[in-house]
């Protein structure tokens, strides 16, 4: 038997690369929610295929999670927590804060704290006072990390299930686009089909850096490959627009996503060193990194008070305003992120150290 992995190799650089990825991918998701894919629609649509970005990096601090964990059930415990507790306190705070002083939330009833707890509001969008379409991301990682968990504990032994399971989620994304089979993916009214298919792009970020000295002397083949898949699919497909494609994952979003994320990979170098020439471009994508969950629940929250409150709503035809608002939202959700992401980390931590024991 093989001798079992204790850790991959996620330091230094690496490392800081993933939170810079992550930094780039949270700011890309306030910008689209700010209008950024429809200034040149269908064309700047494109931009929704940097989501899997996001799957990408939690796969790869995931699996090196879990190879430093204790036990599978303590590596469990402390990821959701670390993702579930957040959630609930940042929704919990966006409904008070919309309730006393908004005033723009009706009575709770038992399905709407069910899909609250369930994180199953993007499906449910009526149940919040503003619109918090992004949970979806959330109630996908939470079911990708629960079904990975075994494959996780073989992977210690054999990575050999991550590529078959990466491929045979670009097989289903194929079908996709002749069928829509993914409207039939539902259980107690939760999407299974967009954990499935972005399994793929977990276990990608977990297979690359498990195997990163062999695919690195690939990654030409494979981007070349991904750019022929997605010409493939672009000749067939409906609908060129990204956006009619998000929900349901197809191979035409499948194979451009993971060209993108092969592309981040391949140019780690000249992405740094881009990032790297205005240090304070570089600190912004950090902080956001650091703040990445915060940012991630609440510019929503702004985003709806800037509009209904303030009162700078579509600013299509209006790029000073346009600019005024993208300023005032960054702002904002930057200034509550940092107290919102020390408070959510003292719960957190209070739960898992000082409650549970564990550490």
């Amino acid at each position: 038997m093989n001798t079992p992995l204790s850790s991959i190799d996620i330091i230094g650089d690496d490392r800081d690369y993933l939170d810079l990825v992550r930094g780039i991918s949270i700011t890309r998701v306030v910008l689209v929610h700010l209008g950024l894919s429809w200034f040149f629609s269908p064309y700047s649509d494109f931009i929704h295929a940097f989501m899997p970005l996001l799957f990408f990096v939690s796969g790869a601090v995931s699996y090196n999670s879990y190879l430093r964990s204790n036990s599978l059930s303590v590596y469990l415990f402390k990821r959701l927590s670390s993702i579930y507790i957040p959630y609930i306190l940042v929704i919990s705070i966006s409904i008070l804060v919309s309730y006393f002083f908004l005033k723009n939330y009706s009575e709770l009833s038992v399905d709407k704290l069910l899909n609250i707890a369930t994180v199953n509001l993007a499906e449910k969008p009526e149940y919040m006072p503003y619109p918090v379409g992004q949970v979806w991301f959330i109630h996908s990682i939470i079911i990708i990390i629960i079904i990975t968990a075994p494959l996780f504990r073989y992977g210690r032994y054999s990575i050999i299930l991550f590529p078959a399971i990466i491929i045979t989620t670009l097989l289903i994304g194929i079908l996709q686009q002749q069928i829509n089979i993914g409207k039939s993916m539902f259980l107690f009214g939760h999407n299974l089909y967009q954990p499935l298919i972005n399994t793929g792009f977990f276990l990608a970020g977990s297979l690359y850096y498990a195997s990163k000295t062999y695919l690195d002397k690939i990654i030409t083949i494979l981007i070349l490959l991904s750019i022929v898949v997605f010409s493939l699919s672009f000749i067939f497909v409906d609908n060129i627009n990204m956006y009619h494609h998000i929900y349901a994952p197809d191979i035409y979003y499948i194979s451009l996503s993971y060209l993108i994320i092969l592309l981040f990979v391949y140019l780690k170098k000249y992405i740094e060193n881009a990032v790297s020439i205005i240090k304070v471009i570089r600190m912004f994508f950090m902080f956001m990194s650091k703040n990445a969950y915060s940012v991630f629940m609440i510019h929503s929250l702004v985003l709806w008070f800037v509009h209904n409150k303030i009162g700078i709503g579509s600013v299509k035809n209006n790029i000073g305003m346009a600019l005024i608002k993208i300023v005032i939202v960054f702002i904002v959700t930057c200034i509550l992120s940092i107290p919102l992401t020390n408070f959510t980390n003292k719960i957190k931590n209070i739960f898992l150290y000082k409650l549970i024991g564990i550490k």
